[in-house]
């Protein structure tokens, strides 16, 4: 699927495990590299609400980030670098990871019931072997998600896992977070933290083309 990118050095700029094990199901081999960045400085210095727009705009942060402290250490230039993040939309309105567990319980309680948007932003970085110059590229997608109503002793018991934290919107559709949800419209793996299907259309395309 990936032959495009045999030989050539492919840096995930995250350490979220789950990206990670997205992107090897497929069949990428990636080096994972941590971008560090204040995202809610980066938002508030650009003055951004919409949902969407700041998830596009932090993996973008992210990406330019790793990019610069990557080759700043010397390690060469890589051929493909990978950055995302992901927001949660309730209402226009973004839903973030949880501090402590009384706002785990406070956004799973406005999540209950309701359809909420996940917006997961790309950006990535690459060059192809005969260019010099380096490209990015980035994106969102897009996709709805709907909760069954919870009790509070549903939502205490699952906040009480402790798979809340870290995450947007205090849930992970991916472990026991998936008895919360009713039902998605789009991509499921969007919802967990990475596109694959419109990553590999992308990429596939911006070193194939």
């Amino acid at each position: 699927m990936f032959k495009f990118l045999d030989g050539k050095t492919v840096i995930l700029a995250s350490t979220s495990p789950r990206r990670k094990a997205l992107l090897e199901q497929i069949g990428l081999s990636v080096n994972v590299f941590q971008a560090e960045i204040d995202e809610e400085e980066e938002v508030l210095s650009e003055n951004l609400t919409e949902p969407s727009e700041i998830a596009k705009f932090l993996a973008v942060a992210k990406a330019k980030h790793a990019f610069e402290k990557y080759c700043g250490l010397n390690n060469g230039v890589p051929d493909l670098l990978i950055a995302s993040d992901t927001v949660v939309d309730l209402d226009g309105s973004p839903i973030g990871k949880p501090k402590n567990k009384q706002g785990a319980i406070e956004a799973l309680t406005r999540l209950s019931g309701n359809m909420h948007e996940v917006h997961t932003g790309v950006c990535f970085m690459f060059r192809k072997s005969e260019d010099v110059d380096v490209k990015t590229l980035s994106f969102v997608e897009s996709c709805k998600v709907h909760f069954g109503q919870l009790s509070s002793e549903v939502i205490n018991t699952y906040v009480a896992t402790g798979e809340c934290y870290g995450k947007a919107g205090s849930y992970g559709i991916q472990g026991i977070g998936s008895i919360l949800v009713e039902k998605i419209e789009g991509d499921y793996n969007a919802v967990v933290g990475f596109p694959l299907r419109r990553f590999f259309v992308e990429v596939r395309k911006a070193f194939c083309d």
